[in-house]
């Protein structure tokens, strides 16, 4: 995936950039206008198709990490993983003499959004509280996986050990927790906590004495410092069975593999968070074979001269929608006349269909398909009233209509804000996903340019 970057101006002004490219465009030009003669251009040439996405890199700590599996009847099976180094809470780490290890825990907080209901979209699907269970296995890593600041994602296979931890019927829930710190109960917010190996368990007692074994038993070399530790334990694997069950979004940075352990009559807990500097990467599978053979056909063989009647768009690795805006001949003819216009407003409207299974993507994104970067003010929220997605493009369409000579293709892409220390930055690392109209469809796209024409 490739992450676009938008400053904090950009999100908190999208509406007010909207409202000024109405009225202020080229407002040099509007200034000396005389007579003005309204006008309005309605695209009949434009088109849209479907395309396969590039894999995804979710490399970045901030963005959202996603884990479990779905089965969509029309966008397929997704199956999300999780990677990640460990991190030292404290520089030579001891375990104290004779350590009897209780379990292991595997703790990452599920993913909050503002609003009443800040959990709401971490997990998907929900309906009415319910969801369906599905297991999760921890594997060690041992390949060696690449410095937090290096870090790519690829389609490469992570070298991985025998299991060393699972929880069977897995059921996520958006519930505070509630544990027992020092003799108080005390409620934490609602994370995946799995039980990745406990004493009290016969299952898991196998997985305790691998937990035992590596990190209790006089390994005190290893756990000088962060250099020495992620030499000797290089990372952990967190993945699901292919059952169908639900996708759980949570904060990768402050995920931890979480020890609670015994020295005599004193009960003790030592945490391995992943953290900024530890590398951590989503890792997602798409099985479109599952998918609806309409979404098959239009991903195999893109109808790029006619176009679609429905667009098909998912994130983490999901399908993406092309749409060309203009054909060449539209093109020159319309740039022709625009040497002549000051465009006030060029509007793109996206009319989507709910869907059944997963709520649409609180934003669409276009990108430019050569550079992977956001086009000027291509960004539009949900309109949850109708279901249409609206984009305010006179800074672009003006742009293009100047200084191109052709107009290149965008990508339309399922996208969401996340905040970051370096401001909102716009991330197609959802699971969201959309159909909407294409240029076919019951409701085709609109893209029309609205200007005035200067009267000499």
């Amino acid at each position: 995936m490739r992450h676009i970057g938008l400053s904090a101006w950009t999100l908190l002004g999208l509406l007010a950039l909207s409202c000024e490219q109405r009225n202020t465009l080229d407002g040099a030009e509007l200034s000396v206008l005389r007579r003005p003669d309204q006008g309005i251009y309605e695209s009949h040439t434009l088109i849209a198709y479907d395309e396969k996405t590039d894999s995804i890199n979710s490399s970045n700590p901030y963005f959202t990490k996603t884990l479990g599996v779905i089965a969509d009847p029309v966008f397929g099976k997704l199956k999300a993983s999780f990677a990640a180094q460990l991190t030292l809470s404290r520089p030579d780490l001891d375990f104290g003499e004779n350590p009897v290890l209780d379990s292991v825990v595997f703790n990452a907080p599920l993913k909050a959004r503002g609003g009443e209901d800040p959990y709401r979209y971490a997990i998907i699907p929900y309906s009415d509280g319910g969801f369906k269970p599905f297991t999760i296995k921890a594997y060690e890593i041992t390949g060696a996986m690449k410095p937090a600041d290096v870090v790519t994602y690829s389609n490469h296979r992570y070298e991985l050990g025998d299991v060393i931890g699972q929880a069977t019927y897995y059921k996520p829930s958006r519930d505070s927790l509630e544990i027992e710190v020092e003799g108080e109960k005390k409620k934490i917010a609602p994370a995946i906590r799995i039980s990745l190996a406990d004493s009290s368990d016969d299952t898991h007692r196998g997985y305790l004495k691998y937990f035992r074994n590596k990190f209790l038993d006089d390994q005190r070399i290893h756990f000088v410092n962060n250099a020495s530790f992620r030499a000797y334990f290089k990372g952990i694997y967190v993945t699901t069975d292919d059952v169908d069950g639900s996708l759980v979004r949570f904060d990768g940075h402050d995920a931890a593999l979480i020890f609670y352990f015994r020295n005599g009559d004193d009960s003790r807990v030592v945490a391995f968070p992943v953290e900024m500097s530890a590398s951590q990467v989503g890792i997602y599978e798409s099985d479109i074979d599952q998918a609806a053979p309409q979404l098959v056909k239009q991903l195999e063989a893109p109808d790029r001269v006619a176009g679609e009647g429905v667009l098909y768009i998912a994130g983490l690795g999901g399908p993406k929608a092309v749409i060309q805006l203009f054909s060449d001949a539209d093109f020159k003819e319309t740039k022709g006349k625009a040497e002549n216009w000051a465009i006030q407003e060029a509007r793109l409207i996206i009319h989507a269909k709910p869907l059944q299974t997963t709520p649409l993507p609180p934003a669409l994104a276009l990108i430019n398909t050569k550079t992977g970067d956001p086009i000027p003010s291509g960004v539009a929220s949900l309109n949850s009233e109708d279901n249409t997605y609206t984009f305010h493009l006179a800074t672009y369409v003006s742009q293009i209509l100047r200084d191109s000579d052709t107009c290149d293709p965008i990508d339309l892409v399922a996208a969401e804000f996340i905040r970051t220390p370096d401001g909102y930055k716009l991330s197609q690392n959802t699971p969201f996903q959309a159909e909407v109209d294409g240029n076919l469809g019951e409701h085709p796209i609109e893209f029309q340019i609205f200007y005035t024409e200067r009267v000499l």
